[in-house]
């Protein structure tokens, strides 16, 4: 099987390890410290509009939240089964969180402009990284940032 064809399984993978997904992500040291570090290199506004790409179980949310408590959040993720975690915790609630490909952000109803995306760990697991990056920055607002 080709590697895009595997990445396009993805989400499945994802629906079935995400009630223990947070769990995992805990085992290791750096991986929120991580994500706090990449939401501050954004350098946005307090009040800014980010997407949340790949937001998977809402770790990357939690950060972006915690670096801009007044932001906008839009998180998008493949994986219904990581929106469903993402969804019930309380800290992310206010978040829209919309199910859809990475690749194409617009086509699951995400419209810009945005002053900034991050994409964590996602970028990875995208079949089509130009086209995603493509239409990453047809969604950006001028001046914006992506990390």
């Amino acid at each position: 099987m080709r590697l895009e064809d595997q990445k396009r399984e993805v989400p499945g993978d994802f629906d079935r390890v995400a009630p223990t997904y947070d769990l995992l992500t805990a085992l290791n040291p750096g991986y929120h410290r991580h994500l706090r570090l990449s939401a501050a290199r954004i350098g946005a506004a307090p009040a800014a509009r980010i997407l949340d790409l790949c937001c998977g179980t809402g770790a990357s949310t939690e950060a972006l939240l915690a670096t801009y408590p007044r932001a906008d959040v839009v998180g998008l993720d493949a994986s219904t089964g990581m929106l469903e975690v993402a969804r019930r915790k309380s800290v992310l609630r206010g978040v829209r969180f919309v199910h859809g490909d990475a690749t194409d952000p617009a086509a699951a109803g995400v419209v810009g402009p945005f002053d900034a995306i991050l994409m964590a760990y996602g970028i990875r697991n995208v079949p089509e990284t130009d086209r995603c990056l493509g239409n990453l920055l047809r969604l950006l607002r001028p001046g914006g940032t992506i990390c």
